[in-house]
């Protein structure tokens, strides 16, 4: 018998009540503005927009971000097991539910539910079947008015490119900060939540002053499938091995050795940010220092990361601070070597967020009044394919290479 986990129930709960708009003010307290920080990416142009700031492309950046949202997520019911980690990666606890996305017959609204399995009752015969208990957790409805050509995805911070989604970074009543990160491939999605809590300096009484920063202390990994094309419970290592997934789609319980990611990629990229809307990109080549997937432990000690089994990569600040731009990363080999032309397939998602950005008096900017919300500034969804072995890659390769 299975029962349904507090800690994932706590969690599920805080995000249902997410805000988006609350902030505490703080009075007095003096603060050095920092200098607004910028990403760079360069590769071939495929397409370009401008942000949305007439009531035209207001209208087509909804009805793009709709398209995207009902093509790829809103697809009915993503079943699978949540599993949450801790600080030092360490499992800590997992539930059965599913995500509901249930849209209507003329894809104009969309239910939003998420299913807990609260009980399981394993049969005691052979002839008998298994039976569960769910809790279903309402979690409202998205529209699209075809009219106005207008939704309220962005009201509910959610932001899609290509494959990929990214829903906040949002406040949660607790005070901790939570961005989730989905990539979704054929018949399944992986879905990861980064939840970030208020901390202050060694020496420093907590709640005595502003927070010093947000540090990462749980991550809630999701390996979904939809129900129907998967049996209950959704994906298992032992359903995976009595029915392999067809070609396509996501095979999660598999060996992945770590050579695997150090590979020629080539595909096409998504990016959205503030000021360039989004933008589309070929790309024919990966320079190294792009190829943050094959560097787990990132580029500097900010980084925290996870790597799990069946190719999936997991990178997101330790610390977030008002004084740069936090990027959060999921990387996933969702299928092997499937033939000579399918050598295999990666998806990666980046999501730059802003948190603690301080909010100034007009007449001193030194004077900081409170904090703006936490912000989603850019978002970049690579959908690459491998093209062959990277060379000078392993260390017999490097060895025949003469300086």
């Amino acid at each position: 018998m299975s029962k349904i986990s507090p800690l994932i129930l706590t969690s599920l709960l805080s995000i249902i009540i997410t805000t988006t708009t609350s902030f505490t003010y703080y009075s007095h307290v003096r603060f050095h503005h920092p200098p607004q920080q910028t990403q760079t990416f360069s590769s071939s142009p495929l397409y370009a927009t401008q942000p949305p700031t007439s009531k035209e492309d207001i209208e087509e950046d909804s009805k793009r971000q709709w398209d995207l949202f009902l093509k790829h997520h809103a697809k009915g019911q993503w079943r699978g097991t949540w599993t949450t980690y801790d600080y030092m990666g360490d499992e800590v606890d997992s539930t059965l539910a599913s995500v509901i996305l249930q849209p209507n017959a003329d894809g104009t609204s969309i239910t939003h539910a998420h299913e807990i399995i609260t009980d399981i009752q394993k049969a005691d015969c052979n002839t008998c079947f298994d039976s569960s208990q769910a809790q279903t957790l309402p979690l409202g409805t998205y529209t699209y008015d075809a009219t106005t050509h207008t939704s309220n995805l962005s009201q509910r911070k959610i932001r899609c490119a290509s494959v990929g989604m990214c829903t906040g970074p949002s406040l949660l009543r607790s005070g901790a900060m939570s961005t989730e990160l989905i990539l979704q491939h054929g018949d399944s999605r992986l879905r990861v939540i980064y939840m970030h809590g208020p901390a202050w300096e060694k020496g420093v009484e907590p709640g005595s002053c502003p927070p010093m920063g947000l540090k990462v202390f749980r991550c809630i990994v999701s390996k979904e499938s939809l129900a129907s094309s998967r049996p209950f419970p959704g994906p298992t290592r032992e359903q995976e091995l009595d029915n392999p997934p067809n070609e396509g789609n996501a095979q999660f319980f598999r060996p992945v050795p770590p050579f695997q990611w150090h590979a020629e990629w080539e595909g096409s990229s998504w990016t959205y940010g503030k000021s360039k809307g989004d933008q589309g990109w070929s790309i024919e080549q990966m320079e190294e220092g792009d190829a943050w997937h094959g560097r787990p432990t990132g580029d500097n000690e900010n980084v925290w990361n996870l790597r799990l089994g069946g190719g999936i990569l997991l990178q997101c600040p330790r610390m977030i601070t008002g004084e740069e731009v936090g990027i959060c990363r999921l990387a996933w080999l969702p299928e092997g070597e499937r033939g000579p032309t399918n050598l295999g397939t990666l998806l990666r998602l980046e999501a730059g967020i802003t948190a603690l950005e301080p909010m100034v008096m007009e007449e001193d900017q030194n004077e900081m009044v409170g904090f703006f919300p936490p912000s989603l500034v850019s978002l970049r969804c690579d959908t690459l394919r491998k093209t062959g072995e990277l060379k000078g890659a392993s260390l017999l390769d490097r060895d025949k290479i003469t300086p």
